[in-house]
């Protein structure tokens, strides 16, 4: 298979060239086994008899971890790929959290929005009962649906399984060491620093997209060694060397132990990418609040981060030894391969923490780093905090360890409104 990512002056260096994709197994086959990229994967799916939880290996109670639950839990995040849905953290939670550090409820919804979108490619709103409020079909023109408010652009390149434009890299970030493939010691991934240069040179430089401090959306998060010597805070995005296109090349793990080798062109980040048309991050400047839908595609990977560090730590991005302003990832055979992720993931939401490893309680780290970047980033526009971390953090870990789909999804819209904020639309 071979992408061809047309040239766009703007922000981007050197026009890019066809992409080849050189993969272990045939790519129909890659898009069924991406489970190893679903980091606080949807959680809650909607059924033609209302919603589920989409994660239900019957005795794979937290913690349990076999053959059997382990092949259950996989079964389980493959249909997910069929199956509508959202991830009560990704939306909900980053929806309760934004109001909680002082955003109003429609700006709240923006940012949530396209937290989940990272996921799934558009968000489309669903009630309670799992319909869908509105038809994206629909939505243009002068006679289209107020609820199209509610619908995200299109991220379908930056997804989880956006392998051939990199969008999957903001799902499974790997330190990045500048000399060379060992693993990168002293960095903990449940508790991150986003605004390391270094080490985390990918959530810093989507974070300073997010403040204006970076023009663009970088593939990767890599840009042009800047005056420090980082590759997070140059003044464009990747190039090699000699003014050349820049290239990352990866190997995926997946389930079985089969691994996927691919090349990825750096530069600006591609959203969309399809038949029809390309867009690039720079399209964000559309909207009439860019920063908002920005920092939901950040919160994604701040939660990504988080809970895949079992994953992430033991991984490792550096400069290509043999190609000089190329890269390279390494990602851990076992611990980024689908079948412990999708065990793992089972365990996050809808289960209680407790009793777990603490290596697998990511939950409570990752809405804590989400609380304080959110409220940075209110705080920079002058809003006033209505919820504390705590007590914020403390409402929304508890409910989302319910078990029962339903009553999950009703103990998160619980919390919001006991606390004076405005209940997701449909709820």
């Amino acid at each position: 298979m071979r992408l061809q990512i047309p040239p766009k002056p703007h922000y981007r260096g050197p026009a890019a060239k066809e992409t080849p994709v050189r993969t272990a197994l045939p790519i129909a086959l890659i898009c069924l086994f991406p489970t190893s990229a679903q980091a606080f994967t949807e959680d809650i799916c909607y059924t033609l008899t209302g919603v589920e939880n989409c994660y239900g290996a019957i005795g794979c109670s937290p913690g349990k971890d076999t053959p059997r639950c382990t092949r259950e839990a996989t079964t389980d995040g493959l249909r997910l790929l069929a199956t509508p849905g959202r991830s009560l953290l990704h939306m909900d939670g980053t929806y309760f959290l934004a109001q909680a550090v002082g955003f109003s409820a429609e700006d709240a919804h923006v940012i949530a929005s396209y937290d989940e979108a990272a996921d799934i490619g558009v968000y489309i709103p669903y009630d309670r009962s799992g319909n869908a409020m509105v038809d994206p079909d629909t939505c243009g023109g002068p006679s289209a649906p107020t609820t199209c408010k509610l619908v995200s652009r299109d991220l379908s390149a930056w997804t989880r399984t956006s392998f051939a434009t990199g969008g999957f890299h903001i799902h499974m970030s790997a330190p990045y060491n500048p000399d060379g493939d060992a693993l990168v010691t002293g960095v903990d991934g449940q508790h991150p620093d986003p605004t390391d240069p270094v080490h985390e040179a990918s959530m810093r430089q989507l974070r300073d997209w997010v403040y204006g401090d970076q023009e663009t959306a970088c593939t990767v998060g890599f840009t042009v060694p800047s005056s420090h010597g980082d590759i997070s805070t140059g003044d464009r995005c990747a190039e090699q060397a000699l003014g050349g296109q820049a290239w990352m090349t990866g190997e995926i793990p997946l389930l079985g132990g089969a691994t996927v080798w691919l090349d990825v062109p750096l530069g600006e980040q591609v959203i969309v990418d399809d038949d029809h048309s390309t867009e690039w991050a720079s399209a964000f400047d559309d909207l009439d609040d860019p920063q908002l839908a920005k920092a939901g595609v950040y919160m994604h990977m701040l939660q990504d981060r988080v809970s895949h560090h079992n994953c992430g730590d033991l991984s490792v991005s550096y400069p290509d030894p043999t190609s000089p302003g190329d890269f390279v990832f390494d990602y851990a055979d076992v611990e980024c391969g689908a079948g412990p992720h999708a065990l793992w993931h089972s365990w996050e939401i809808g289960q209680p923490q407790a009793g777990l490893d603490p290596k697998f309680q990511n939950t409570v780290p990752a809405l804590e780093l989400s609380y304080r970047e959110l409220s940075a980033l209110a705080g920079s526009r002058g809003l006033t905090t209505r919820v504390d971390e705590a007590t914020a953090v403390a409402a929304l870990a508890a409910a989302l360890e319910v078990v029962d789909a339903g009553a999950r999804i009703d103990a998160v819209q619980n919390v919001i409104s006991d606390h004076g904020l405005t209940r997701l639309p449909g709820h």
